[in-house]
């Protein structure tokens, strides 16, 4: 047999097996256009803003039916400015009817906390260590402030403080079982997405 006849496996048909990859040197892949790649980077971006506009969509309707379910309990949200100090506008609010006292209200309530410190400690993460640098931290105007700031104000005032949170009944009240003076009512405020609060008021007929 003459060898020089034989030609490379491959060369004019398929093979297969081993074979089949042993010279693919000629084959030719064909690059991705770059106006193809451009175009995946436009339709993700689409597609991001769509679940974004998707999402405060859904934002929105829940704060919608929020209201109408105060609404049926005579309640209504009175909005907060969102600077971070959205907890202590609402409690000013509650107490004086504006929102405008709350770096006093703040203060006030750091002092109280120092106050009684034996038992606020117990609930910062670091306990009696973490507490003055938890202290200092809170007294900045723009710190959010939470559960250890409410429960303080439930104590300075004397009276349950009552949180919604996208229902017609409490989330949650802080001194629940406190009795309250004739013609006071609770301090109620409400809860939005993760870290907002409003204060709730009662409609006005």
């Amino acid at each position: 047999m003459n060898s020089k006849r034989i030609a490379p496996v491959g060369k004019y048909s398929n093979a297969y097996g081993k074979a089949k990859v042993a010279d693919q040197s000629y084959i030719q892949i064909p690059k991705r256009p770059l106006e193809s790649k451009e175009e995946d980077i436009k339709l993700k971006e689409q597609k991001e803003e769509n679940d974004i506009a998707e999402i405060y969509q859904k934002l929105k309707e829940k704060e919608a039916q929020f209201e109408i379910k105060l609404k049926t309990q005579d309640l209504k949200i009175k909005k907060m400015g969102g600077d971070g100090n959205c907890l202590f506008r609402a409690i000013s609010d509650q107490i004086y009817g504006t929102e405008e006292h709350h770096l006093e209200l703040r203060n006030w309530c750091m002092s109280y906390i120092v106050q009684e410190k034996e038992f606020f400690s117990q609930y910062i993460v670091g306990g009696t260590s973490a507490f003055s640098g938890y202290v200092a931290n809170k007294r900045l105007s723009g710190e959010w402030g939470d559960d250890i700031e409410i429960e303080a104000f439930s104590e300075i005032y004397g009276c349950p403080i009552e949180i919604y949170a996208y229902d017609d009944k409490p989330m949650r009240t802080f001194h629940e079982n406190t009795i309250i003076k004739e013609g006071q009512r609770p301090i109620t405020l409400s809860y939005h997405g993760r870290s907002h609060y409003n204060s709730v008021s009662e409609l006005l007929f």
